[in-house]
């Protein structure tokens, strides 16, 4: 999946107190725009071009060198507030303002947009006055308008955007800015949808750049995980299973991811793979399968943000895999692997798991642990949650 992110829109080509293009002042040790990236590729979306205009040197910078957070990153230098040319762009791509970082799932965005079979669909946002960023007018389906003098509680642009390709034919030329160009063509066609959304936004200005919301930001950042084990849990557990045609989702599996990533949990699913240790199949196939269950979920506007798996067995491991390692569960090392890189807030974490080895994973995590023993995922996990 495919995001483009506008560098200079908005008032960001002007430089900050920090000497820097806005969506490059320091945030928590970062760049504000780094945090951006963080947040889509663990949406899955890993394809990103910044369009950037002002200061472009400064952006190839820090991103020339083409990856960041596992997202191959393009530089083109149109303009800053303006998509690059149909040619680079996917079927379905994300648009993103560089100076504001709303947390949303992408994905039900896009689902939103496909649902009301519309060519773009925008990420709205609550403030208590709509003035200065401009209200939205919206019927609960569709953006119907905008009014930029409108103040009081509304709606306003939350700098999120999904747009189908297609969208760019509605303009008879080339449009100087998406939010004052575009969009307003979209909304006149009626064929822009919105979704409103509550979670976390933090935004960076240039006339303030070197002030960016540091400890907003990193509080953010640290969310807790649902930890879920695989097989027996997302998937009917048929044994071994390590092809797409044998994968059968347990009832209200995707439902249930999806609920988890709106209540703002990262999404991370441990299992033990002994299957490739014994030779039944390779790491190859286990990534292939994986890749499948992104596919599917994406469709139903869900995401998981990291899979650990272990391919060894102590007794009937070939080869290398034969080994008694602190990955396989019940040793809890898939989940210290993920407090590592994730910096997971543990005290609002659990494990959910079909076996007694998950919960002493757990245990030894010092993590909750929720024993499912089948029946309807999305259920069983709107309990957890509400407890």
């Amino acid at each position: 999946m495919q995001a483009v992110i506008l560098c200079d829109g908005r008032e960001s080509a002007r430089l900050g107190a920090s000497g820097l293009p806005a969506p490059l002042a320091p945030c928590a040790g970062v760049p504000f725009l780094d945090h951006l990236l963080w947040n889509l590729a663990r949406h899955g979306i890993r394809d990103i071009i910044l369009s950037v205009g002002h200061a472009a040197h400064a952006f190839a910078e820090h991103y020339g060198q083409g990856r960041a957070h596992g997202a191959v990153v393009r530089l083109w230098s149109g303009g800053g507030a303006q998509l690059p040319p149909r040619g680079m762009l996917c079927d379905e791509f994300f648009v993103l303002d560089g100076t504001a970082l709303f947390d949303l799932n992408y994905l039900h965005l896009a689902l939103r947009r496909r649902e009301a079979g519309a060519l773009g669909a925008l990420a709205l946002r609550r403030v208590q006055d709509a003035a200065l960023p401009g209200r939205v007018e919206f019927d609960g389906r569709m953006v119907r308008g905008f009014a930029p003098q409108a103040g009081g509680p509304g709606l306003v642009d939350g700098g999120a955007l999904c747009l189908a390709s297609e969208a760019l034919d509605v303009a008879s030329e080339p449009v100087a800015s998406v939010a004052h160009g575009l969009l307003p063509l979209l909304a006149g066609r009626g064929t822009l949808a919105g979704s409103v959304y509550n979670g976390f936004f933090a935004e960076v200005r240039s006339d303030d750049a070197a002030c960016a919301p540091q400890d907003a930001v990193a509080a953010w950042r640290k969310k807790p995980a649902a930890f879920l084990d695989r097989d027996g849990v997302l998937n009917v557990n048929h044994g071994y299973v390590h092809k797409p045609k044998d994968f059968e989702w347990i009832k209200g599996a995707p439902e249930a991811v999806k609920l988890l990533n709106d209540a703002g949990y990262l999404v991370v699913v441990v299992t033990n793979q002994s299957g490739i240790g014994r030779g039944f199949y390779d790491e190859a196939a286990f990534h292939a399968l994986c890749a499948h269950i992104d596919r599917e979920l994406a469709r139903a506007g869900a995401h998981i943000d990291a899979t650990y798996f272990c391919p060894n067995h102590p007794e009937a491991g070939l080869g290398p895999y034969r080994t008694l390692c602190e990955d396989r569960k019940p040793a809890p090392g898939m989940l210290r692997r993920a407090q590592a890189e994730w910096d997971i807030r543990t005290e609002q974490s659990f494990l959910i798991g079909d076996k007694p080895s998950d919960m002493q994973a757990a245990q030894a995590f010092g993590i909750p642990g929720h024993l499912f023993t089948g029946g309807n995922l999305l259920e069983f996990v709107r309990a957890l949650l509400t407890k």
